[in-house]
């Protein structure tokens, strides 16, 4: 049945393929509190951005994207139109908005100095947002053997922090300042880039 839903938007929203995903948290099912997780999928950007409130009716059904389903979100619900949906602007952010922010503004960045097709991969090379690239671009990748560096893991963290590492050295010259200091690094770019299992496994490693 259509549920009445009031949710906050808890991980960055994302657009693919002229669709826009939004993943949710509940605070209210129906006027009873609940907790779930699940996605929005909806065909127009309703503009709601990391920490947001929503207030919509959907239906919910169990999702069989097994991705999805290792991030905890086992239901998704869809909507055509944006105009029953009411957004409310947060008034304070968790700690993934920072680093949210400041992916957006160096994406910005690389997409003024390239074209699009070019923008894409260096954003999923460096941020792990590979939901834009092309799907030919994707297979391209896949037959090289080199789908790998479209996903961040050991290989970008590692290249990351020893550059900073190096950086820090020369400055401060002490390892109680240097070493912190790429550590707080370290985990910033994993909220930075999503906090996938490979990014929290090779962070783990580095620190």
């Amino acid at each position: 049945k259509e549920l009445k839903i009031t949710a906050r938007v808890v991980d960055e929203p994302y657009e693919n393929y002229g669709k826009y995903y939004y993943f949710l948290k509940t605070h209210l099912v129906d006027d009873e509190e609940k907790s779930i997780k699940f996605l929005l999928k909806s065909k127009v950007d309703i503009g709601a951005e990391l920490d947001d409130t929503l207030s919509l009716s959907c239906t919910l059904s169990a999702t069989k994207n097994d991705y999805y389903k290792t991030k905890g979100y086992y239901l998704a619900g869809a909507v055509d139109k944006g105009d029953k949906i009411v957004v409310e602007k947060a008034q304070s952010h968790s700690i993934k908005y920072y680093p949210y922010c400041l992916k957006n503004l160096l994406e910005g960045s690389v997409s003024s100095y390239m074209d699009n097709e070019n923008a894409e991969i260096c954003s999923a090379i460096a941020f792990g947002d590979k939901n834009s690239v092309d799907p030919t671009v994707k297979e391209d990748f896949k037959r090289a053997g080199l789908s790998h560096i479209l996903v961040v893991s050991g290989l970008h963290m590692s290249v990351l922090s020893m550059i900073l590492l190096f950086v820090f050295r020369k400055v401060f010259r002490k390892g109680y300042v240097y070493c912190p200091l790429t550590i707080l690094f370290i985990l910033f770019y994993m909220v930075m880039t999503g906090l996938s299992f490979s990014v929290i496994r090779s962070g783990i490693m580095m620190i």
